[in-house]
């Protein structure tokens, strides 16, 4: 979390530093990743067909976006997100190199 797809190439990215959600814990919070996956890949979607540049704040509300129609309380999918970008920042990722399924 966020979609790791975003960062590919990204100074400082490392997919297996990158924070995550375990499944075990979605579940217990009863969210389904694959609810997650399609709620990212309809909202990344969206947000390039309107032609827009992606953005740390962009990916901030996107992500939360995707927890929250997957069943997260809006408070929690907020602090998740922001803890994985803050994550992702003090790792020396500068932003988002791409928009997940872009087309």
């Amino acid at each position: 979390m966020p979609a790791k797809s975003a960062f590919e190439g990204a100074v400082g990215y490392d997919i297996n530093a990158a924070l995550v959600i375990p499944n075990a814990e979605l579940t217990r919070l009863g969210v389904r990743h694959s609810a997650v996956t399609g709620a990212q890949q309809t909202l990344y979607r969206a947000y390039s067909q309107a032609g827009n540049a992606l953005t740390w704040e962009s990916v901030a509300r996107i992500e939360t976006e995707a927890l929250v129609r997957s069943g997260m309380a809006q408070g929690m999918a907020q602090a998740t997100v922001n803890k994985a970008i803050d994550a992702l920042k003090s790792a020396g990722v500068s932003g988002p190199t791409r928009i997940p399924w872009g087309g």
